[in-house]
């Protein structure tokens, strides 16, 4: 497939005018395409995969063309798709990436162009379910929940069996849809440990609604609430030092700043407690066509600590970063799966607190309440 998006990639971006000169800038080729201004960073890592697959070359901020390339129209790229689609819809790996893929490989030059935004084509109506299969749902995700929601049982159960302190708390940051959610609260029901707070976080109340609806009645101990985690925890009503384990699966990696975030993540945690992550720690070239067209993907602003060209990070620079942040007993659960380019990736708070002081914020001026009208409330 890789070879076949490639070259979707090239004749998209040719079509649209990007490549039809050699010895131009970047900023001249995105122009001549007609691509939307939030689309510079994507471009850029597209012109870094195509040097790196032999379709152009750059030199002094140019980018130099081989006129001698084959040129594959869109059209007999489409026919060889159309012939591989069986095999990848018959893959339980394949089968909902190719879908969503496909999805908004369809409205290419619409996304790219700024005549429909990306989050339309891959959030139809507002729904989850492209992203979510694709990313949630697969064989390799469900592995690496697994083996989350295990690890932290175990250890769980050892802590508990070493202090005689209340349940455990627990708190998940992002927990979006509850595709882990499912797995880690399964799990605790089922080794029967006792649990005083499971908090369901993040930073769309639709998401708690759903939590609620979805996972309020088999368990008594969730407590949800809105979370975001780039913001200091104190001033968000949390308690420094509450929690015996925070999870967040895919979600810390999609802030701007991940010491900041990790700083706050640590906030949320007692002396020794777990913070268990779940996160890819390799970039795809699938990207292009998923989350690389949202302007989320890009907001980083640490690019010395992430994998180029993605917000994510490998599973060193989790190490490394981890480590510099006062995380200690740094463990792998999936150590053999790192081929799959996911990791989860367990760590102990050493208890030391850094939370940016909160700035005053001058008071409001009064005014009579208004009851807010229904088509505007949230429930």
């Amino acid at each position: 497939m890789k070879q076949l998006l490639l070259d979707f990639l090239w004749s998209h971006l040719r079509t649209l005018g990007a490549f039809r000169a050699s010895g131009r800038t970047p900023q001249a080729a995105r122009e001549s395409a007609g691509l939307a201004p939030g689309y510079g960073d994507w471009f850029d890592e597209c012109l870094r995969l195509f040097e790196g697959a032999g379709y152009l070359d750059r030199r002094d901020g140019a980018i130099l063309l081989d006129e001698a390339r084959p040129y594959r129209p869109i059209e007999q790229l489409w026919r060889e798709w159309e012939a591989e689609k069986p095999t990848w819809q018959g893959n339980p790996d394949l089968a909902a990436t190719h879908l969503l893929v496909e999805t908004t490989l369809r409205a290419f030059p619409d996304i790219l162009t700024g005549r429909r935004p990306a989050t339309e084509v891959i959030f139809p109506g507002g729904s989850l379910e492209l992203v979510q299969n694709a990313y949630t749902t697969n064989p390799a995700s469900a592995f690496f929940n697994q083996v989350l929601a295990a690890d932290l049982v175990e250890r769980l159960r050892r802590r508990a069996r070493a202090r005689t302190a209340d349940g455990a708390r627990i708190l998940e940051i992002g927990a979006g849809t509850g595709a882990t959610s499912a797995v880690v609260l399964e799990a605790l029901r089922s080794a029967r440990l006792d649990v005083r707070e499971y908090r369901y976080t993040d930073i769309s109340r639709a998401f708690l609604n759903h939590a609620e609806r979805l996972f309020g009645a088999a368990n008594p101990s969730l407590n949800c609430g809105v979370l975001d985690i780039e913001r200091p925890v104190a001033d968000q009503g949390l308690t420094l030092g509450g929690y015996d384990a925070v999870v967040a699966a895919n979600v810390l990696h999609a802030t701007r700043d991940i010491r900041h975030t990790l700083r706050n993540a640590k906030a949320l945690l007692r002396p020794g407690g777990l913070l268990v992550l779940n996160e890819l720690t390799a970039n795809n070239l699938l990207s292009q066509f998923s989350f690389g067209l949202l302007d989320g993907w890009w907001r980083y602003e640490d690019p010395h600590l992430r994998i180029q060209g993605s917000p994510l990070l490998s599973t060193a620079s989790w190490r490394h970063v981890l480590t510099q942040e006062g995380f200690r007993s740094i463990a792998l659960p999936a150590r053999d799966a790192e081929d799959l380019g996911q990791q989860i990736i367990v760590a102990e708070s050493d208890g030391v607190v850094r939370q940016a002081a909160a700035v005053p914020r001058p008071p409001a001026p009064h005014v009579t309440p208004v009851r807010e009208s229904p088509a505007r409330a949230v429930g």
